[in-house]
């Protein structure tokens, strides 16, 4: 089940993601104290410079929206339930060793870039 973990966050992830952008990062339900001028400020400089998210919060955004207005919260849902599952799995592998090695990222480093190239490239962008 260990394999699964990416895509069971992403299922999580993606909604919860564009739900507190939304919600001016509010979130709902929690015991603390919100912070009201920050949530202000969010709100404000998400209303002005939405264009200037990265690509990957933007993805995020737009596959959260249409989750949620496609399928109700149904695979967030799900995902969630995945996530107790998953994490009864790792207390069950737990139980008879005290540690897991684990990789991790989801996927294979990127191979490193020689510094002269790399000064070369941040030189051109400059």
């Amino acid at each position: 089940m260990h394999l699964d973990g990416t895509a069971i966050w992403s299922g999580i992830a993606t909604e919860a993601v564009a739900a507190t952008i939304a919600g001016e990062s509010a979130g709902y339900f929690g015991d603390g104290r919100y912070d009201i001028q920050f949530m202000d400020a969010f709100a404000r400089a998400r209303r002005a410079q939405a264009d200037d998210f990265p690509p990957t919060l933007k993805l995020s955004l737009i596959l959260g929206e249409y989750m949620a207005d496609n399928y109700g919260k149904h695979y967030y849902a799900k995902a969630q339930n995945l996530s107790n599952d998953l994490a009864a799995a790792y207390d069950d592998m737990l139980a008879d060793v005290g540690i897991l090695a684990l990789p991790t990222t989801p996927q294979t480093a990127y191979k490193r870039i020689d510094k002269e190239i790399a000064a070369s490239i941040s030189s051109t962008e400059a």
